[in-house]
């Protein structure tokens, strides 16, 4: 054999580690394409991915799901009136107070400009998920520095539950949205 088995390992070798290198750069790549930029919590299409997977296991297992959505009030007025660095530093800061409260395996996801989204996938009951909302605001609401300002935001949050595994992501989506918008219409920083 010319070069003899030696340098046929050698190259078996570099071939292994060169796939090895494309797989995890691949991998790589993925986790990027499903992370928020600009939070680095999961985005719009993790979210839906993972809403869309605990509704099938919810709806083997009979159990409930219970979705919460938060939403900063008046974010615009921010961007308005600080600009967009500001309202990006705001974003920032409301992901990491909201990604600290929630326990370690609900899903957590920025799904647009200024909506935050928790998954509970596993004894999701509404007393406990009322409670997590109020946490949520209160520790929004806690005085954040903002160009070298003292600022106080509010949030509100709506909670949908599935029906015994019954319902559907659209079903869900359109209970947690009606929801935000009954907090909204209810004067803000409120679930």
């Amino acid at each position: 054999i010319k070069g003899g088995i030696s340098e046929m390992i050698d190259r078996a070798v570099a071939t292994n580690a060169d796939i090895t290198d494309l797989i995890r750069a691949q991998s790589e790549l993925e986790e990027l394409a499903s992370r928020d930029v600009l939070t680095g919590l999961a985005n719009r299409g993790r979210f839906h991915d993972r809403l869309r997977a605990a509704l099938a296991a919810a709806s083997r297992t009979r159990d409930h799901l219970g979705l919460l959505f938060v939403d900063l009030d008046n974010f615009k007025v921010v961007n308005d009136s600080l600009g967009h660095s500001h309202g990006d530093d705001l974003l920032q800061q409301a992901a990491r107070r909201i990604a600290d409260q929630p326990r370690p395996d609900d899903f957590v996801a920025r799904i647009s400009g200024d909506e935050f989204v928790i998954i509970r996938d596993d004894e999701a009951d509404q007393h406990a998920l009322d409670r997590l909302a109020d946490k949520l605001l209160a520790v929004v609401c806690t005085p954040l520095s903002l160009a070298g300002q003292s600022l106080v935001v509010t949030a509100s949050a709506g909670l949908a539950f599935s029906d015994g595994g019954q319902a559907t992501e659209a079903h869900v989506l359109r209970r947690a949205d009606a929801a935000i918008s009954e907090a909204k219409t209810n004067g803000r920083n409120t679930v």
